[in-house]
Formats: structure tokens, C-alpha cells, sequence
């Protein structure tokens, strides 16, 4: 990721740190303006104390699903964001049902399937056959 970032952006400085036990040290020593996070391990053991100290980035990027391991923060300070990639597409199957469910009113289908009712409609077909195939309510006045 270093590397594509110094591709793309050759005048910004990267560092690099790859355990909790040594980031206090660099961030101390690199003291950057913007951090790029993924909570790996434990999220108990996440040194938050270290990046939210008062000489802390002014942005916390975290590369998952989640900000919870960085709680509480001034938000005045240090912008948090995060982009959960693993999920994001269960995000957006999920927001675009909520859409469709309230748009459409869905609440009221399942209401009806919950009390077992079927609402007719002028689309009815005749089917032979031996059996029930549907319980219905029908409008005496409409026939249907």
C-alpha cells in the first residue's frame, strides 16, 4: 500500500509501522498530519491513547468496519472515518432494501401475510383442478 501511495502522491512521506507495541515510538518520531489504521490483533490492545494524544494526526483513516476501538475522541481535533471494503456491498444491498421497503410500502404485504390475508386483484385466472390453491377474500360487489 506504501508503495502505491508514493506512486500516486511522489512528494508525500510515508512511514510505515507494523505492531501496537512500536506506534506510540512512531508517532512520536514521524508525528503525521493523517493515519491510515487497520486494527489488527486485538481491539482491546489498540493503542488509541497514542493517536489521540494532543499531538495526534488531525485524521485517523481506519481500514475497516467500526471506529468503537477509538472511542471517545475530540471530534473538534481528529476527524475519524472508516471504509469497511469487506462490507461495503452488504451496506449498500441493505440501504437499497430499506429504500425499496419504504418506498414501496412493504410493511403493509407483510402485515397482510402475517394475518393471512390475500388481497385480490382484477388479474384473476381460472384454474382446474382438484383442491384449494389460494384463501382469499373476495368483494361480493366487484366479483372479485
Amino acid at each position: 500500500m506504501a508503495a502505491r501511495l508514493h506512486t500516486a502522491a511522489p512528494d508525500a512521506i510515508v512511514e510505515c509501522c507494523q505492531s501496537y507495541d512500536n506506534l506510540p515510538e512512531h508517532l512520536q518520531q514521524f508525528k503525521p498530519d493523517i493515519v491510515y489504521s487497520i486494527c489488527f490483533n486485538r481491539r482491546a490492545s489498540f493503542p488509541h491513547e497514542a493517536l489521540l494524544e494532543h499531538h495526534g494526526p488531525e485524521w485517523i483513516a481506519v481500514g475497516g468496519s467500526g471506529v468503537d476501538h477509538l472511542a471517545p475522541w475530540d471530534a473538534a481535533k481528529t476527524t475519524v472515518t472508516n471504509s469497511a471494503g469487506a462490507a461495503s456491498s452488504m451496506v449498500a444491498e441493505y440501504a437499497f432494501g430499506m429504500v425499496l421497503h419504504f418506498t414501496l410500502g412493504i410493511a403493509g404485504p407483510e402485515a397482510d401475510r402475517l394475518e393471512q390475508y390475500w388481497r385480490s386483484t382484477r388479474m384473476m385466472v381460472p384454474l382446474k383442478g382438484k383442491g384449494k390453491l389460494l384463501k382469499s377474500r373476495v368483494d361480493p360487489e366487484r366479483g372479485y
